[in-house]
């Protein structure tokens, strides 16, 4: 644990002690950040945020290997439930069509299907991430849509869908890359 004067210099500290590791063993480790500066009596609540952003980290929510828990959004509401929750229960709750997905081994239309979230649909920035050509993206879509029996032009089920792998992460189901269940 370390404590900066202010948030900051909690990136700065964390960026710097992340270096410091890297130099000293040759790999960069995940780092968790509660963020926003605490009082002394809030000790523990700051190193339970920090604890549930390097949880996040590992499993590459966020961005990047320092995980400042003010910055990570609604992983932050899901990492709370899940502890409260138990992570080995998250999984039944993780959308029955991206565990068919993940148990087919299908990486790359969970990647997919993950990028087109986060690109809020936009068929271009997708297919420029993914550097695919759009006839192919929309290929997986429909490969897609037939796997999680939704219209992805749905918001519910995009959202279903978004906390659905969200939840897989969490679960240890699935983490871009490698796809075990």
């Amino acid at each position: 644990m370390a404590v900066a004067p202010s948030e900051a210099d909690s990136a700065t500290t964390a960026d710097t002690v992340a270096e410091a590791v890297r130099a000293s063993y040759g790999s960069r480790p995940a780092i968790g950040s509660s963020g926003a500066a605490l009082p002394i009596t809030q000790a523990a609540l700051g190193f339970r945020q920090a604890s549930l952003a390097l949880s996040l980290a590992e499993i590459g929510a966020g961005s990047g290997q320092v995980s400042d828990w003010s910055a990570l959004g609604s992983w932050r509401t899901l990492a709370v439930l899940g502890r409260a929750y138990g992570v080995n229960r998250l999984v039944e709750l993780v959308h029955p069509g991206i565990v068919g997905l993940i148990e087919q081994g299908r990486d790359d239309l969970l990647r997919t299907l993950e990028t087109y979230l986060a690109n809020g649909g936009d068929v271009r920035r997708t297919a420029e991430e993914m550097f695919l050509h759009r006839s192919t993206l929309y290929y997986r879509l429909e490969r897609l849509t037939e796997a999680v029996g939704g219209d992805l032009s749905d918001g519910e089920t995009r959202f279903d869908l978004m906390l659905g792998l969200r939840l897989a992460r969490l679960a240890g189901l699935y983490r871009p890359g490698s796809t075990t269940v």
